[in-house]
C-alpha cells in the first residue's frame, strides 16, 4: 500500500515502523513523511547508533524533518541487534550480500509501500 497523505495532517510526522527481514527478524525505524499526495522518494539511513538519537554525528541525514518538509520520505533505521531492532549485531555483516541482506530487504519492503521505483 503506498504511503498517502490521508495518514498524516502535519508538515511531517515521525512514526515508528517495523520492517520484516527475510529471516523473520524485525528491524525498527523512524519514518518521516511529508504532507501532500504520495508516493514520495525515500531516503534511508541505517545506523547502529540509535534511530532516536538527536546528535549530528549519529544522524548523517542531518535533519530528517528538513527533507520531509521538501517532499522526501525519510527512514532512520536501527541496524540488526541494535537498540529497538531484533537480532544479533555484527559490524557490517548483515548490510550486503552476506548471511542476511538487511539493506536490500529494507529497500524492497519500503518500495512496496511507497510505490517508489528502486533501481
Amino acid at each position: 500500500m503506498p504511503l498517502q497523505d490521508t495518514q498524516l495532517d502535519t508538515t511531517y510526522l515521525t512514526d515508528e515502523i517495523s520492517t520484516p527481514m527475510t529471516d523473520g527478524a524485525i528491524l525498527r525505524g523512524n519514518l518521516y513523511l511529508p504532507t501532500g499526495k504520495g508516493p514520495w522518494p525515500v531516503l534511508i539511513e541505517r545506523t547502529p547508533y540509535g534511530k532516536d538519537s538527536n546528535s549530528v554525528e549519529a544522524n548523517q541525514v542531518k535533519s530528517p524533518q528538513f527533507y520531509a518538509e521538501r517532499g522526501y520520505a525519510v527512514v532512520i533505521q536501527d541496524t540488526r541487534g541494535r537498540h529497538r531492532s531484533e537480532g544479533t549485531f555484527y559490524v557490517l555483516r548483515d548490510d550486503g550480500w552476506n548471511v542476511n541482506r538487511d539493506g536490500y530487504d529494507t529497500i524492497e519492503w519500503l518500495a512496496g509501500r511507497t510505490g517508489a521505483r528502486v533501481g
